[in-house]
């Protein structure tokens, strides 16, 4: 898997931020490796899980890769 900048403090703690700010998170832990992290969600059901991964999450994979170009 090509990374598409490369992984420092920065990238790890601006990631941190966008999802801690995400109102379905409850708490996100660096757990361990170059790109692991633990995040404790609420939501209200299985659909409610995939609409905050795919949409939440992959909006800010397209957004930082982007900026990364």
């Amino acid at each position: 898997m090509k990374q598409p900048r490369p992984l420092s403090r920065e990238v790890i703690e601006g990631f941190k931020g966008y999802v801690a700010a995400l109102p379905e998170v409850l708490s996100v832990f660096v757990v361990a490796g170059s790109e692991d992290f633990l995040v404790h969600v609420a939501v209200e059901d299985v659909d409610h899980l995939h609409t905050v991964l795919m949409d939440r999450f992959s909006q800010r994979r397209r957004s930082s890769t982007s900026a990364a170009q």
